[in-house]
């Protein structure tokens, strides 16, 4: 269905620009070094505020290569794609990146969550929509 498609693309589109602000204003703004990697709400490393700049390259590259890899994979894997199938898995990594490139700006300025649970909740919401677009596709 191209309906599908089309929106996932422009949402993708969104949500790709939304990232590249994010991490152009978290660049400018944080402190020298951030938080990158959690156990629970604490804080197990560090690194160079230079990282949030890498969720906005990894984000025009899903978004620009993103579909051409997801269709390689489903062929070798499976045989056969579902294009819109293969949009919507790009839009939810383009999700994914853009909760990372927020919660490490979230988590700077005071906001303790656990980010795995965040990006648990957000993969299996993500799973259940995708099953029920393919269940629609195949009617």
């Amino acid at each position: 269905m191209k309906k599908y498609e089309e929106k996932f693309t422009v949402i993708g589109k969104f949500i790709t620009a939304i990232t590249v602000v994010l991490g152009i204003v978290e660049f400018l703004v944080l402190k020298d070094k951030v938080a990158v990697q959690w156990q629970g709400s604490i804080v197990s490393s560090i690194a160079d505020k230079k990282i949030v700049l890498i969720f906005p390259i990894i984000s025009i590259l899903t978004y620009f290569a993103g579909q051409s890899i997801i269709q390689y994979i489903g062929l070798k894997w499976f045989g056969k794609v579902n294009q819109t199938i293969v949009v919507y898995i790009q839009l939810l990594l383009l999700v994914l990146l853009l909760t990372c490139q927020l919660y490490i700006g979230l988590y700077s300025i005071g906001l303790r969550l656990t980010i795995s649970g965040i990006l648990v909740i957000e993969l299996i919401v993500g799973i259940i929509i995708g099953i029920k677009i393919n269940k629609e596709q195949r009617k």
